[in-house]
């Protein structure tokens, strides 16, 4: 079954830095492909890229993933670092190896810094690397600088996530929130 909300907010004006670099798009037309474990995950990362304009091609492990894409180009590839059979870092690893697909820019997927199994000489498999849970204005620019800069490797790109609100909620607006996840690293990191 699906669970589905709304909430009404406003923009808070003042924390876009640059209101002009969120409406930019540079990713219409663009693939990408996604491999996640967490169907959640996968969803949300499927339906924002595709309200981006991207050809979005997913799968829930790394085995697939290497199976399905032969002969096949992705602008980009967005890997979960930590998923059964093959994770992030062995998927990239065999991905690299076929034809055109060194070319693609990487991004690994991490539910957080320094994580069992990814080590300094892995990041040389990656363009950049993103903590979960994602923030998707960040995700965006990423992939937009990214494809701007034509796959040219930023150094040590980690997007973290500091916060996952505004400092400036004003107290008297009372939230409650329910988190629904099925992933208990991500469920810790929310809680």
């Amino acid at each position: 079954s699906d669970f589905h909300f709304t909430i009404k907010a406003k923009i808070d004006n003042q924390n876009i830095e640059n209101k002009d670099a969120l409406r930019e798009n540079l990713l219409a037309g663009k693939s990408v492909m996604i491999v996640d474990d967490n169907h959640s995950n996968l969803a949300v990362l499927k339906q924002f890229c595709k309200s981006w304009d991207m050809e979005v091609y997913t799968f829930n492990n790394g085995a697939d993933a290497i199976r399905s894409v032969e002969g096949t180009y992705f602008d980009f590839v967005l890997l979960d670092l930590l998923m059964p059979e093959k994770n992030g870092i062995e998927t990239a690893q065999e991905l690299k190896r076929k034809p055109g697909a060194g070319n693609s820019i990487y991004i690994l997927l991490s539910s957080g810094q320094g994580e069992i199994g990814y080590e300094k000489e892995d990041s040389e498999l990656f363009d950049a690397m993103m903590v979960k849970p994602l923030h998707i204005d960040k995700l965006h620019s990423l992939l937009n600088n990214l494809a701007e800069s034509k796959g040219t490797k930023i150094p040590d790109t980690i997007i973290s996530n500091q916060s996952a609100f505004s400092n400036n909620i004003k107290p008297e607006i009372p939230i409650d929130i329910l988190v629904a996840e099925d992933n208990m690293i991500n469920l810790k990191i929310v809680l």
